[in-house]
């Protein structure tokens, strides 16, 4: 039988056109909390909007604050109106699909990318509690990014841990 069929996962500078609502969602409310744009619209009403919990809200907030305590300038978003997505961006879309799935172990081979052992275990339980909120209010990302993560997980040896699949 063959493979079933997946969207193909988008890439960097793939347009945020051809993205579904939830990766949109997603896309637009990280953009705008990295941008703290001084009189534009805020992430938050966006989750309010979405009907998003307020622990969803503030998941999403503990995340991010986790990543930019932990590694400054490792996260780098595009800004609002770019018309295509970039590599932290699709990382952070992997991410959330994976967790949405339950892939604890594969979401924190995408949490390598930014972050140190500790740090990424911090940043899990936030990340999860996002998810959570997200796939509660109907917004779940589509399956091709857990399984582009998955690939990587095991391209790299198959290690949770990037610098394990670097050494062995």
């Amino acid at each position: 039988m063959p493979a079933p069929y997946l969207p193909p996962v988008p890439a960097p500078a793939a347009p945020v056109a051809a993205l579904s609502t939830a990766e949109g969602f997603v896309i637009a409310c990280l953009r705008l909390r990295a941008a703290r744009l001084p009189h534009g619209p805020d992430w938050r009403d966006g989750f309010a909007a979405a009907g998003v919990s307020p622990e969803g809200a503030a998941a999403f907030d503990a995340f991010f604050r986790i990543v930019e305590a932990a590694a400054p300038d490792m996260l780098r978003p595009r800004c609002p109106r770019c018309a295509t997505l970039g590599h932290d961006e699709v990382l952070v879309l992997r991410l959330i699909g994976l967790l949405q799935r339950g892939s604890a172990d594969e979401a924190a081979a995408v949490l390598s990318h930014w972050l140190c052992p500790t740090a990424r275990r911090m940043a899990l339980l936030p990340a999860e509690g996002l998810a959570a909120a997200l796939a509660a209010s109907g917004l779940r990302l589509p399956h091709r990014h857990a399984a582009a993560a998955s690939w990587e997980a095991t391209a790299a040896g198959g290690y949770a841990d990037r610098g394990l699949g670097l050494v062995h």
